[in-house]
């Protein structure tokens, strides 16, 4: 038996508006990652190789699949219900294949089973995923564009951005190349051999290690590291080594910034202002520049 999906009302226009200033790219984009990950990872899995990396990449996979519908269901989608009611049904539908799908996620991510044995429930998962999303392009986005305000969206990137705890592959962000151009050559070899299989968030993201040392080099030539939408589709990142009183790169300090407020300009703003103040925080430390 089939169900026949709820419509939204046809004349949107006349629900209440305000002004946004975003569109639903990163959106998308997050929705094809996950669409093109979880393909790769379930022909992964059944092959039962590098199980370790698989087994990485499945939970954190799964930890931003999560975190994309945990901001959906706290944040968004309230906003777009109260503004645009005749979506509601759309909306409830969604958020209870929510739960359907973490638990499927759940599953997937179980390290207790063996890797050739989840592929099947990484398809199940992606299965349901697909018209899911669909859904959402189709209907939710076009309606978020509608009634959420550039600043109330930038504040569920933020969200995004902020799960306490969660960890990024170090290529994928500014902070992390930079960390990576400050290693030897020996170090950096047995972090990321020739062979090393590079994890990808998004479409932007760097994958190929001989790739990723290029721009490491340019890294150490500049002193700044760029991410450009390389962990998330509407963030790019920039950041500058901390050094401590002997030269050594300790850390890094890096500034954050949606894709709806980043230009060629401002970009250069930001390096100034990275540089800035990872010289200050290592001239703290003990450091002092030469010139």
């Amino acid at each position: 038996m089939t169900t026949e999906r709820p419509q939204p009302d046809p004349n949107p226009q006349s629900q209440p508006q305000v002004q946004p200033q975003h569109d639903d790219i990163g959106g998308i984009l997050i929705h094809r990652g996950l669409r093109e990950e979880l393909s790769r990872l379930a022909d992964a899995a059944e092959s039962g190789r590098r199980a370790e990396a698989v087994q990485e990449q499945i939970e954190l996979v799964i930890a931003v699949l999560h975190q994309h519908h945990h901001g959906e269901d706290e944040k968004l989608h309230p906003l777009v219900r109260d503004r645009e009611p005749s979506i509601a049904t759309i909306l409830d539908e969604l958020e209870k294949e929510h739960t359907l799908i973490q638990k499927l996620a759940d599953d997937a991510a179980d390290r207790t089973r063996p890797l050739p044995e989840r592929a099947p429930v990484i398809r199940e998962l992606l299965d349901v995923l697909r018209p899911h999303l669909a859904l959402e392009e189709a209907e939710v986005f076009p309606a978020i564009t509608r009634q959420v305000s550039q600043a109330e969206f930038e504040e569920f990137v933020k969200g995004e951005l902020k799960a306490a705890g969660r960890r990024l592959p170090a290529h994928c962000t500014s902070v992390g190349k930079m960390l990576l151009a400050s290693l030897s050559e020996p170090e950096l070899t047995a972090r990321i051999p020739d062979d090393a299989d590079l994890i990808r968030m998004t479409p932007n993201s760097i994958t190929e290690p001989a790739a990723l040392r290029e721009a490491l080099n340019e890294i150490r030539v500049r002193g700044i590291a760029v991410e450009s939408r390389e962990s998330n589709p509407d963030v790019s990142c920039v950041a500058a080594p901390v050094r401590d009183r002997t030269g050594q790169v300790v850390a890094a300090l890096s500034i954050s910034v949606p894709m709806i407020r980043w230009s060629d300009e401002r970009r250069a703003e930001l390096e100034q202002l990275a540089a800035k103040g990872a010289a200050e925080l290592s001239e703290r430390l003990g450091h002092r520049s030469v010139g």
